[in-house]
């Protein structure tokens, strides 16, 4: 849809990475269909994101998906003085793509993220822009990242904080207006399964995500009543 000569080689390595990350036997919400319900009536960028945003999921997966290991080598590593806190190393920024993307993230060298600040989504949006550099365009790229970053939930403002390092990226307007318009659609859709009005999907969605925070519930004998 794109207008991209892709190789098959390479959707072929792309899709096998994505379905294994989605695999993870951890994963009860942060799924295949999950993507799928993203991707109803998206556009190609819109469909690329849905299947990166989720691809990193420390806290679920208990660590960074086998095939994107290396590839995250170089920017993020493990910090001990943080609990589950992952450090954004000093020479992230000097990756062109990887600095594209810690702008649209707001981000810098040598911060420290955990999970509820942010680190699943800036490391997916890693893993989007380095699998697919080289094959998009910079400004494709970024339109993919924008979205991956507007479904860091539970924020007010953001789309206006998102258009305004899209601007400064040296994007047009009318570019940036699609980007953010997306992006927030995305977004939107990714939390929309929570406000949905039958009280029986609503907490079959919901509930899914306590078996992904709470590993102990996948052997039920660790913990006692009391626990």
């Amino acid at each position: 849809a794109l207008g991209l000569g892709v190789p098959l080689l390479f959707i072929e390595k792309w899709a096998v990475a994505v379905h294994q990350a989605l695999s993870s036997r951890a994963r009860e919400f942060h799924t295949h269909q999950h993507v799928l319900d993203l991707v109803r009536d998206a556009d190609a960028i819109e469909t690329l994101a849905a299947l990166y945003h989720d691809i990193v999921y420390v806290q679920v997966d208990l660590d960074v998906p086998t095939h994107y290991a290396a590839l995250l080598q170089p920017l993020v590593a493990r910090d001990d003085t943080t609990p589950h806190g992952w450090k954004l190393l000093p020479h992230t920024g000097e990756d062109p793509t990887a600095r594209d993307v810690l702008h649209l993230f707001g981000r810098r060298p040598g911060e420290v993220l955990t999970p509820f600040t942010g680190l699943n989504e800036l490391a997916s949006g890693f893993v989007a822009a380095k699998e697919l550099e080289g094959v998009l365009t910079r400004e494709q790229l970024l339109a993919v990242v924008a979205c991956i970053e507007a479904s860091i939930p539970f924020r007010d403002g953001e789309a206006v904080a998102l258009r305004d390092r899209l601007k400064a990226l040296g994007l047009g307007d009318e570019e940036v207006g699609v980007m953010v318009r997306r992006a927030t659609r995305l977004s939107n859709n990714d939390v929309g399964n929570f406000a949905d009005p039958d009280p029986a999907r609503f907490l079959d969605n919901t509930w899914k995500l306590l078996p992904e925070t709470n590993p102990s519930l996948h052997t039920p004998t660790t913990d006692s009543i009391k626990d």
